[in-house]
């Protein structure tokens, strides 16, 4: 979180990804990550790193949040990392906000060390793409496998959907994929896991499921019926 609008630090509404290592590997960006992998403290500025900054997305943001902006950066995680603090509830140290439920719950000096190193590495990329940033951070809060865990439920700390490969276009795992569920009577499914992968795929599976509860027609119908009301909104 930034302490003035997106503006003043010329956030950019695009996405970022940062290759700055990509060189170093010959530009096989498989091999960075595998990389990042073994040695992931090590080479924490040496991985692929993604920055998005919703408060320039959006043209109502300064309205709602005046001299306020915000970037958020993503990496690749593995739950091997963060294992040894799996097991750590109340008793530890130290309270974290991010992840005790309004402080009821606690995590070890050890992990707060370890989100260190990650906010730091941060801090140093989001300095490179965006200088004038630097000095103006109110607050960078660090998300682990471990915090994903404890929001969504993910057993590990998943949250980009379950893992595309071949396999999952199989004919074995086309059941699992359909908009209405082979096991459960009168339960529809949405969202990337039960279509196609990514935020397109995710609302072109809200399209497909909707088409399925409320039959091709309906819904065509709804959506011409909503775009003629906003049309005539803005004339």
């Amino acid at each position: 979180t930034l302490d003035d609008d997106a503006a003043r630090f010329d956030l950019a509404a695009h996405n970022t990804h940062s290759l700055a290592a990509a060189a170093a590997f010959d530009y096989d960006v498989s091999r960075m990550q595998r990389n990042y992998y073994d040695a992931p403290l090590a080479n924490l500025e040496k991985c692929l790193v993604t920055l998005t900054c919703p408060s320039a997305k959006d043209p109502t943001w300064a309205a709602h949040n005046p001299r306020a902006a915000n970037v958020l950066m993503l990496i690749e995680a593995k739950w091997e990392h963060f294992a040894a603090f799996a097991s750590e509830r109340e008793g530890a140290t130290r309270v974290h906000d991010d992840e005790d439920g309004g402080g009821k719950r606690t995590r070890s000096d050890d992990y707060s060390a370890l989100k260190a190193r990650y906010r730091d590495a941060f801090l140093n990329v989001l300095y490179r793409y965006y200088p004038k940033t630097r000095g103006h951070v109110q607050l960078c809060e660090v998300g682990t496998p471990l915090s994903t865990r404890h929001f969504i439920g993910a057993p590990r700390g998943e949250s980009y959907n379950t893992e595309w490969r071949p396999s999952r276009f199989a004919a074995a795992a086309a059941p699992h994929f359909e908009p209405v569920s082979p096991f459960v009577r009168n339960l529809y499914l949405t969202g990337a896991d039960a279509l196609v992968g990514g935020v397109v795929g995710a609302l072109a599976s809200g399209y497909v499921t909707a088409a399925r509860v409320l039959g091709a027609p309906t819904l065509a119908a709804a959506l011409l019926t909503s775009y003629s009301a906003d049309a005539a909104e803005h004339e």
